[in-house]
């Protein structure tokens, strides 16, 4: 194998094997593409007659497969694990036998990109009519969707790619005009094994969030989240932490819908359960704040006066008459819904280290004191953008009865900080 490995440098995009191996190791070569291609596929049975057939195939692959994967991953060197690899060729007696020589049910892999994937994920993949019974194998072997993920700060967020991949599948299986029964049985099975429904830590949101919006311009998918409601999905997500504090995004995703989508979306969202308001002065509760690592600047905005980070930094060009026509829209709808244009729930502040500890100076304020101090910083490196912006939105709060109130300090509690270039980039796809 050391001598294999010295040998390949250069990779062919075709084969995926070192040119070097195709005139040193041409049997050897022959022998793993035919393992990677032709056998796999070549002993798949859609017949339950040749069910004693299948599985002497399956076990005589995954013998060779859990011996020599070493060699195997020279042309396919993405695999990762010889069980995620029949998890996904949908091999129900490769998975059993592949088990019982030891190989870990609950294996994780993250790739380049930090994509997380399981055995069970990679079941998502198998052909439809073994990936129940693949699914149902793990399960049983005790794998499990509720994956841990450690931060480099040392926090846990916990997530279950499998339920993710079975949902996208779904959707996808659905637009190509297939039968939705078997996605929808692999989705309630997954979920009565203890997924986790309202993980908020995917790239789109939590599964309902996500689901939501499709719904709304697509209804032929609204059994997505009429399924997710019958298993206690939400939009405003709340759960303990391991340090017994309580995680909550309650009133996020709306503060993101207002600048993004006009008030019958908006509308539609709340009758879907999302709620308007953040749980701010709850010292048990941690919430997201947000900071700009270039200024220092920490702050968090209302429903009132939420705004797309791309206005901040001019990376977006906007009409004024638009925007003054979104903003009015906006703040005759909340006005309407009977919130408070004047609550002291927005914060801002400033951050630094002192004696190698980080320590944050906050304050309670209203929306329109948010608008009129966040920010400042950039206007002073010439960012006219976002100047122009920050008064055309102070106009119309002002017109609807904004007011500067006297601030109030913030408590010391535990915050949730996020750089705010990224945070509607992870709140919602």
């Amino acid at each position: 194998m050391t001598t294999l490995q010295q040998c390949c440098q250069v990779v062919s995009a075709d084969t995926d094997v070192c040119s070097g191996c195709h005139d040193r190791y041409p049997l050897l070569v022959h022998s793993l593409c035919s393992l990677r291609w032709e056998y796999p596929y070549g002993i798949i049975s859609q017949d339950p007659i040749d069910e004693q057939k299948q599985q002497q195939n399956e076990e005589q692959f995954t013998n060779s497969l859990c011996y020599h994967f070493a060699l195997f991953q020279h042309p396919r060197p993405h695999a990762w694990s010889p069980l995620a690899y029949l998890a996904e060729l949908g091999f129900v007696h490769g998975n059993k036998l592949c088990i019982s020589r030891g190989w870990d049910v609950n294996d994780i892999h993250v790739n380049e990109r930090q994509m997380v994937s399981t055995s069970l994920s990679h079941a998502m993949g198998s052909p439809g009519w073994r990936r129940l019974a693949v699914v149902t194998v793990l399960l049983e072997h005790g794998a499990t969707d509720v994956i841990d993920i450690f931060r480099p700060s040392g926090y846990v967020i916990q997530g279950s790619p499998a339920l993710k991949e079975a949902v996208d599948l779904a959707l996808v299986n659905q637009g190509m005009g297939h039968d939705l029964d078997l996605d929808k049985d692999v989705i309630r099975l997954l979920l009565d094994h203890g997924s986790l429904i309202n993980s908020p830590y995917y790239a789109g949101g939590t599964h309902l969030a996500r689901r939501t919006f499709q719904a709304f311009s697509k209804p032929e998918i609204e059994w997505v989240p009429q399924l997710l409601h019958e298993y206690g999905a939400c939009l405003d997500v709340v759960f303990l932490r391991h340090d017994g504090l309580v995680d909550s995004f309650v009133g996020e995703f709306m503060e993101c819908c207002v600048t993004k989508f006009p008030p019958d979306i908006c509308q539609y969202v709340l009758a879907h359960g999302a709620k308007i308001g953040r749980p701010i002065y709850e010292d048990n509760i941690v919430i997201t704040l947000l900071t700009d690592s270039n200024t220092r600047e920490y702050f968090a905005w209302n429903v009132f006066c939420a705004m797309d980070p791309q206005y901040i930094y001019g990376h977006v060009g906007w009409s004024e008459d638009r925007c003054k026509e979104m903003w009015d829209q906006r703040i005759s709808f909340l006005h309407h819904l009977g919130y408070d244009i004047n609550a002291l729930d927005c914060i801002v502040g400033v951050g630094g280290c002192k004696r190698d500890e980080t320590y944050l100076h906050l304050e309670y304020c209203t929306a329109l004191d948010w608008v009129s101090t966040i920010g400042k910083l950039q206007e002073n490196e010439g960012s006219s953008t976002w100047y122009r912006y920050r008064l055309l939105v102070s106009s119309v709060l002002i017109q609807h009865g904004a007011k500067v109130l006297p601030r109030v300090p913030a408590s010391n509690r535990t915050w949730r900080i996020q750089e705010v270039r990224h945070y509607y980039r992870a709140l919602m796809a």
